[in-house]
Order: C-alpha cells, then structure tokens, then sequence
C-alpha cells in the first residue's frame, strides 16, 4: 500500500506544478482505485474463504486499472515533454512499472493454484 500512496503523493506534487492538470489528476484517481483493489485482494485472500473466480475477477479490475494507469502515464509523456523531465514524474513511472510486474506476478500465482501459492498471493497484495 505505500508504494502507491508514494506514487499518489508524487502525482500530486507534479500536478500541482502543471496546475492540476485533468490527466495526471485522473492517474491518481485511478491509484487510489488500485490500491482499493489490492486491499480488497488481500483481505480476500486472507479470509481463506475466497473462490479462485472471485479472485480472478479481482485481479481482472486491478490489471484494468494498471492498464489505464500506464495508457494516461505514455499520454502525458507525449503531450507534455517538459513535465515529464521531474523526478517525481520518473518516480511516478517507476511505481507504475512496479505495480505492472507485480500484479502479473500474482496473475501467474493464481494461475498455478490459490491453495499452493495463498501465502504468496496474500503477501504481494499486502506489498501494495
């Protein structure tokens, strides 16, 4: 979860130096959505109740989100080039590559069986 209350945080400092640019704005948006996810996810497995389809779907949403947030992440990088030049913005970008391999990470844990990997699964959703 802190992962991406610091990409939220670096977000909202680059926003504020573009004048709180609808984009970057919407990123963070759909950060806090993410990580809703994830926590979501980890409660879940936690709860040792959870079915492998009900899983799936919530990993389906997270990946949905990581998608948009690494679309709107490539659409501000080719709208404007000066902004992307901070380090926030490369620390932002950094997160969202690690939010990337570790949801496709738990993607292929799910795929080899929750009962096997739960500790696993349950560990990288309470990374993030």
């Amino acid at each position: 979860m802190t992962t991406i209350r610091t990409f939220a945080v670096g977000i909202a400092f680059t926003a504020t130096a573009v004048f709180a640019n609808d984009q970057l704005a919407q990123m963070r948006d759909h950060a806090r959505e993410l990580e809703s996810e994830f926590r979501g996810l980890h409660t879940a497995v936690k709860a040792k109740s959870v079915q492998e389809a009900e899983l799936r779907n919530r990993l389906e949403a997270a990946g949905a989100n990581v998608d948009r947030l690494k679309a709107m992440a490539e659409q501000v990088e080719a709208s404007h080039a000066g902004l992307v030049q901070g380090e926030d913005w490369k620390r932002a970008r950094q997160v969202i590559t690690l939010l990337d391999i570790f949801h496709d990470q738990k993607e292929k844990l799910v795929a080899d069986g929750i009962g096997r990997n739960r500790g696993l699964i349950k560990a990288h959703a309470e990374g993030l």
